[in-house]
């Protein structure tokens, strides 16, 4: 009876420990919504993998070489990790302002349908990033031509650069940042 007792006692007390509550939105209790208890743990769960993908971005931007480039193409660099470092923020408020939403309306359709829209758009920039640094860290390795690119035929600092502002110019053009609308 003792054992039985406690064993209750840290089940009731795991099932406390639990970020989610669980809301059941039908009458007979069949269906139930998990809705977190603390929103401000919301982004940490949901974003993990895009907070490292930022991260890891703004680190290689770091190794791309600016000293000997023209002042436009630093400052291009410099812009761009500004922008990755802002992206957090703006996401950030993103996922915590639906995880607010749903823990107002957890039975609410429409809310979860903008929570999955935002989740996906998550993991798409997070992917976008993951080309990002996958290209410049090619382009930084072993300087594999994209496109049209001057071929050499061997890897020189002159190519490196074309190479990164090709690659640097090619993701300022294709990505939607956050602060721009989706």
């Amino acid at each position: 009876m003792a054992l039985l007792s406690i064993m209750i006692c840290i089940a009731v007390a795991l099932q406390n420990c639990s970020p989610y509550i669980k809301v059941y939105c039908d009458a007979n209790k069949s269906d139930p919504v998990m809705v977190l208890r603390d929103i401000n743990k919301a982004y940490p769960i949901y974003a993990r993998d895009y907070d490292a993908s930022i991260k890891a971005s703004v680190d290689i931007l770091g190794k791309v070489n600016v000293s000997g480039a023209d002042i436009t193409f630093a400052n291009k660099v410099n812009a761009l990790r500004d922008k990755l470092n802002q992206e957090t923020a703006i996401m950030e408020d993103l996922i915590k302002s639906n995880c607010i939403g749903l823990a107002s309306r957890p039975c609410d359709q429409s809310v979860y349908a903008k929570f999955d829209e935002n989740i996906k758009l998550l993991s798409e920039k997070t992917l976008e990033l993951a080309k990002l640094r996958n290209d410049i860290a090619a382009s930084i390795k072993n300087a594999e031509l994209p496109g049209n690119a001057p071929s050499a035929p061997v890897r020189t600092e002159e190519r490196i650069d074309y190479i990164q502002k090709e690659i640097i110019d090619t993701f300022n053009q294709n990505y939607k940042f956050l602060s721009q609308g989706k």
